[in-house]
Parts: C-alpha cells; sequence; structure tokens
C-alpha cells in the first residue's frame, strides 16, 4: 500500500515536469517570488481567472465564451514560448519577443512593428497588431478589465524567469515534514525510512528523467508544521512536498502552499481541507474521518442482519464508536427492508450510537407486480376450444 502510494507521488511529480518542459531545468536558488499583481497575471494567462469580479469573455467570430475556457497559455503555452498545432501557430507571447525592437514578420506575410502596452491591450480587445492588421482568425477578441490587463501584461513580462524551484539538471529536490523525533519516534522514523529507501531505489535505477531525489525532512510538532513548511519552501527551495503529517496544522498548511505555489502532495491528516473554492496545490490520496465514517456506516446499512430481536449483531460496532449519521444508504436499507416481512433496520439514535431496530412485517398490499397469476388454461387436442 505504501509503495502504490510512493508510487503515486514519483507519477505526479513527473506529470509536472512534463507540464513545464525544459524551461523548469535552472539553478535551484534563482528563484524569485512573484509580486501580486503578477501572480494575478500568471492566474490568468493560465486558467482565465478574473480577480476583478467582473466577466471575463473571448469572442470567436460572434460566439461569446468564458476565458477560462480559451486560455493564453492553451495556445501560447505554459511558458509562453509559442505552439504550433492542426497548422496554425500561435507565436511566442514573451515580452521580449513582443518588443523586439525590429518587429515581427508573421505568417502569410503580415507585418508590424514591436508592441508597445498599449497597441498589446488594442491587440486583446480589437484583435488587430501594431500596424492595424487584422490578426489571425484562431485569434480570439477578449473583454477584460484595465486591472485584468494590467495584470497580465505584468506577468507577460516576468513569464521567462517564472521557473520552478527545486530542479537542476541532475537533480530534484523534495521535502517532507515529520514529526518530533522524541514524540512520536517510531511513526518519524518509520516513514522517513520509508520514503528514504523508496527514492533510493528509484535513484538506482536513474531516477526520474535522469535526475536523482534528493529529500529534505523537517521534525516537529503541530505547532511547528507551517514554519517548518515555510523554511522548506524558502530556504531549503524543495520542488514539492511528499506525505508527512500535517495533522492540527491543515489550514495554515494549505494556504501556504497555495499561497507559495508548490505542491504538497499525499499529506498524513484526519481532515483534509475539501471545501470550495478547491485548492489546486494541495492533493490527498488518503481519505479523511468524514469519509471513513461514511464508508463504515454505508458498509453496516448493505449487509443483511439475520438476527432475532434482543441479539446484538456482532459486525456493528458498539454504541458510541459512531458519530450520528444519517446517510441515505441507511434510510434506503430500511425502505427495502421494511417491506419483506421481518428483518432489521438501521437507524441512527440521538446518542449519536447506530442502533438496529425490529421492523414488523408490512400490512400494505403486494405490488401488482407480485400478484399470483392463475395459470392458463390448456387447450385439450381433442375437445374444441370454448372460450
Amino acid at each position: 500500500m505504501l509503495t502504490r502510494l510512493t508510487l503515486i507521488f514519483l507519477l505526479a511529480i513527473a506529470g509536472i515536469l512534463v507540464l513545464n518542459g525544459p524551461a523548469a531545468v535552472h539553478s535551484q536558488n534563482a528563484r524569485h517570488e512573484l509580486t501580486l499583481q503578477e501572480k494575478r497575471g500568471k492566474a490568468f494567462y493560465l486558467r482565465g481567472e478574473s480577480v476583478s469580479g467582473q466577466e471575463t469573455t473571448a469572442l470567436m467570430g460572434e460566439i461569446d465564451v468564458p476565458a477560462s475556457t480559451l486560455t493564453c497559455a492553451g495556445c501560447h503555452g505554459l511558458k509562453g514560448q509559442g505552439i504550433t498545432e492542426g497548422g496554425v501557430t500561435a507565436g511566442p507571447l514573451t515580452w521580449s519577443h513582443l518588443t523586439k525592437p525590429y518587429g515581427h514578420t508573421d505568417e502569410g506575410g503580415r507585418k508590424h512593428p514591436a508592441f508597445s502596452e498599449t497597441s498589446f491591450v488594442r491587440m486583446l480587445t480589437a484583435g488587430l497588431d501594431p500596424a492595424g492588421n487584422k490578426l489571425a482568425v484562431a485569434m480570439p477578441a477578449y473583454r477584460m478589465s484595465q486591472e485584468d490587463m494590467a495584470n497580465l501584461i505584468a506577468y507577460l513580462k516576468r513569464i521567462e524567469t517564472d521557473t520552478d524551484p527545486g530542479i537542476n539538471e541532475t537533480s530534484i529536490v523534495l521535502g517532507t515534514v515529520l514529526p518530533e523525533k522524541t514524540a512520536l519516534s517510531g511513526l518519524a522514523q518509520s516513514m522517513g525510512d520509508v520514503l528514504q529507501a523508496y527514492f533510493a531505489e528509484i535513484n538506482s535505477r536513474g531516477g526520474i528523467y535522469n535526475r536523482k531525489i534528493e529529500l529534505r525532512v523537517m521534525n516537529g510538532d503541530s505547532k511547528t508544521t507551517v514554519a517548518n513548511t515555510k523554511r522548506l519552501i524558502d530556504e531549503e527551495q524543495v520542488f514539492a512536498i511528499v506525505s508527512g503529517l500535517s495533522a492540527g496544522a491543515e489550514d495554515g498548511v494549505a494556504a501556504l502552499t497555495q499561497e507559495k505555489e508548490v505542491p504538497f502532495i499525499g499529506p498524513s491528516t484526519l481532515m483534509p481541507q475539501r471545501g470550495a473554492p478547491v485548492n489546486r496545490y494541495v492533493f490527498y490520496l488518503l481519505p479523511g474521518l468524514k469519509e471513513q465514517a461514511r464508508a463504515l456506516a454505508t458498509l453496516a446499512a448493505r449487509k443483511t442482519w439475520r438476527k432475532r430481536c434482543g441479539s446484538s449483531p456482532s459486525p456493528l460496532p458498539a454504541p458510541g464508536q459512531l458519530p450520528m449519521l444519517r446517510p441515505r444508504s441507511l434510510l434506503r436499507h430500511r425502505r427495502r427492508r421494511s417491506g419483506s416481512g421481518r428483518g432489521w433496520s438501521a437507524e441512527c439514535s440521538p446518542s449519536s450510537s447506530l442502533l438496529l431496530l425490529p421492523v414488523a412485517p408490512s400490512r400494505r398490499p403486494p405490488l401488482r407486480s407480485q400478484r399470483r397469476r392463475p395459470w392458463p388454461r390448456r387447450r385439450s387436442p381433442f375437445r374444441p376450444w370454448r372460450p
């Protein structure tokens, strides 16, 4: 089970590497934090998210679609490098390329001078290049606020240097947060040994894309979990945080990873944060207490109890071990069993314990499809048919 979870860690890391492409390879000490404006521009570039609160749409011909449907990264690449697909080329969108002093010559012979911030805004809103030429049909026109436009331009000026930390030509730096050795020595030692051993095995096979995995470990209690996570991100420059124990600090860790935009894969906690909006940087691989209780109650409801009244069915836990739940599966189970004579019905009592209540035979008439039908009359071959 643990090997399977660790394999999922590696697959997730490899997927992020593939999505980031060659631009993710850099010196791990060359990380520079994005400003708030640049982060907002990055959110619009990658996902079409607007922070202005106004509706942002993209116009394709005469059809309006949400900006999240036609994102900048979908055509121009995650790093603005430009992509050719289906015979259509979406040119580079980095600011150094857009502002080349000698201008551009696009496909089809269309020429125009270098972009400025003003001409770039006109290109996005009116579909015209700096020379007044119409853009290709595949390029949509956006209806967006001035704030979103300023954020996007700010990010395009940083997109070439916006690289991920913890990756260079030879290694991938990962981090994990474990309990204090003096408090939970067995748990901390076991989790650390398993991670180190498995990553050593992966490194012996060549690593991930010929890069060796380096693990940085921070030990501490629940009060220092957020501080240790911040230290891994800021000082150790990790690419991602894997496994570890975040119990007691779920809210702080989730907010920190979202702010720093660093993935946290497989945290061990009984209270996963699953509220809306969904945190894109935390990946839970284990169920929480709520999910485990729901699964246990559903399993208990699906069983068929054949015990007499007054005996306690052994498969159910003792009263008080389950929270007060009333899922739909229990109600369906009671309706299904109540019409079949004597049986048992699962019910949640006010004392937060799961009980089995005897169900009396139903007095309702059977369904029409269940009524016994008379056998058809056979016609004798020696006698004529009489209706």
